[in-house]
């Protein structure tokens, strides 16, 4: 199709102004330069694209704008192409309106740009194989879709006002300087990542390039001191780590026993970015504990035909230690066994409560209640490790076992629970 309007080559030496202009038949500005600002200010392309066209009406390929240029109030009715095209000066896009209100620029090269759009009309922005030099600034869009593809930003990058209708993608970029957005629109929880990859063929390489995403965007906020949201990025990044895991093919025991181990930490403490939850799986710890103690009492103290009373616990837990001896000794395999049974007891009821959410809610209800509970009867309950240097118990007592293995599970627990309190600190530098 013949172009109507033909700047094919064209160097423009001065100052350009193509402000109200109407150009009612196809445009070609290819391998044109621009040597000085250049305006297109409330311009209309009105050649239309066919549906089933793949032509390029407005052709702005390989384009060289070496000062100052603008897009303002701009209407594309057909297809518009700025591939491979540079911008060497200030260059502003604002209130584009293009067809399907969507912009690409493929390999293109920006130094300082502004794109703005007032108008509550959603639109949609591709980068591919580009690079912005200088600073990027995202202003009062409203937007659809924003694609960034094999990009990279050398300096400073800010989305002010920006409201996203779908969160941004980001891959294979590279971010050199300051990357200002509002973490909600990089952030994912570990279903949202799962449901990312549902209708992807290839799961693993889609994990691979999210986790590098969250690994450079949180040493990005490292460098500029942003610790909190390189915390939320250090999960991201460990979420991705273990679906990678689930799909990888022909996994080493290592990494199975990663995998396992994100798993647990996650569900343990959002890998030290959740305060509640790791108050709740340490009240979880505590509460089970509790159970399985009063459980104990209550199973010796029954074998001996002794009526136990909630509001006398102390005569429970001394008729418990006076005859607990003469137990063990008459009964040594059968205690050895049930020790066994007990720490194996313990472990499983813990993992079920910390990686199962009908569980845990269960859980949690009884544990606040049995903390609640042991903090009125006797606070010294919780650290039963003090007792060992204190109380003079008898060899496979199986409250001192549960005792142990109770105090190795908290001493881990709080450990993880101090760390997520100061979570600024365990951002790896």
């Amino acid at each position: 199709m013949e172009v109507e309007n033909n700047f094919k080559e064209a160097h423009f030496e001065s100052e350009c102004y193509f402000s109200e202009v109407k150009f009612k038949g196809r445009v070609s500005f290819y391998i044109a330069k621009f040597k000085n600002d250049i305006k297109f200010m409330q311009t209309k392309f009105l050649a239309k694209t066919d549906v089933n066209n793949t032509e390029v009406e407005n052709n702005f390929i390989e384009t060289h704008f070496k000062n100052k240029c603008y897009f303002s109030e701009v209407e594309f009715k057909g297809k518009v192409s700025f591939a491979v095209s540079r911008f060497k000066g200030e260059t502003l896009f604002a209130n584009i309106l293009s067809m399907n209100n969507i912009l690409e620029f493929n390999q293109v090269e920006f130094n300082r740009v502004k794109f703005v759009n007032t108008a509550e009309r959603l639109n949609s922005y591709y980068f591919l194989n580009s690079t912005f030099k200088s600073i990027a600034n995202f202003e009062n869009l409203n937007i659809n879709d924003l694609v960034f593809y094999n990009v990279v930003f050398e300096n400073i990058v800010t989305f002010d006002k920006v409201n996203f209708n779908n969160k941004p993608n980001f891959e294979n970029c590279t971010f050199s300087n300051q990357f200002n957005i509002e973490h909600k629109y990089i952030e994912y929880n570990f279903q949202d990542l799962q449901n990312r990859t549902n209708n992807i063929t290839d799961k693993y390489k889609a994990l691979l390039d999210a986790r590098d995403l969250f690994r450079k965007l949180k040493s990005n906020h490292i460098a500029h001191h942003n610790l909190i949201d390189a915390s939320e990025l250090r999960a991201q990044e460990l979420y991705t780590r273990e679906l990678e895991l689930k799909y990888k093919e022909n996994k080493s025991l290592k990494e199975k026993i990663e995998q396992w181990q994100l798993f647990f930490y996650r569900e343990l403490c959002d890998h030290h970015t959740n305060i509640l939850q790791s108050l709740n799986s340490l009240i979880l710890v505590i509460g089970v504990f509790g159970i399985l103690s009063f459980l104990t009492i209550i199973g010796v103290n029954h074998y001996f035909e002794y009526k136990i009373s909630i509001n006398h616990l102390y005569f429970s837990l001394e008729f418990y230690d006076k005859h607990i001896k003469s137990l063990i000794q008459n009964h040594y395999l059968f205690i050895l066994f049930t020790n066994l049974l007990i720490i194996f007891a313990y472990l499983f009821l813990v993992v079920l409560a910390l990686c199962f959410k009908f569980m845990r809610k269960i859980f949690i209800v009884l544990s606040y209640s049995v903390v609640i509970f042991i903090m009125i009867i006797s606070p010294k309950i919780l650290i039963p490790a003090i007792g060992i240097f204190t109380d003079k118990r008898a060899m496979l007592d199986p409250l001192s076992v549960l005792g142990g293995i109770y105090t190795i599970v908290f001493g881990f627990v709080v450990y993880s629970f101090v760390k997520t309190i100061r979570k600024n600190s365990i951002v790896p530098s």
